[in-house]
């Protein structure tokens, strides 16, 4: 996990219930995008909703070629982690909710692929 890199952001939602609905995954390596999914949230007035740090993880089945068998959108809380850096990008986060969603089975079949250079 030492080499893992990703981004924290922050995106400015009137308060609501939410659900997201597609995730997009990118690396240097290959795009894919993962839906139909549904991961629900809400945003309390004056307060910011934390999800936490998503990670995809393919499943591998057995034999010679271990294909990649399904797909994993793993979730942990990464606050400790993560809330100091959006708070230097963000310093008017204020109180913050963490509502880190299960983990999620995303696909027993290959997502829709891209390659980063934009070809399928």
């Amino acid at each position: 996990m030492g080499h893992a890199r990703g981004r924290v952001g922050v995106a400015h939602l009137a308060p609501g219930r939410y659900v997201i609905y597609r995730i997009n995954a990118l690396d240097q390596f290959f795009a894919g995008e993962f839906s139909p999914i549904a991961l629900a949230f809400e945003v309390r007035p004056g307060r910011t909703t934390y999800l936490g740090n998503f990670r995809i993880l393919g499943i591998f089945g057995k034999g010679a070629l271990g294909r990649i068998r399904a797909w994993r959108l793993a979730t942990s809380d990464q606050s400790a982690r993560d809330l100091p850096l959006l708070r230097a990008k963000a310093p008017d986060l204020g109180e913050v909710d963490v509502a880190v969603p299960p983990a999620l089975l995303l696909s027993r079949a290959p997502p829709k692929w891209d390659s980063p250079g934009g070809t399928r």
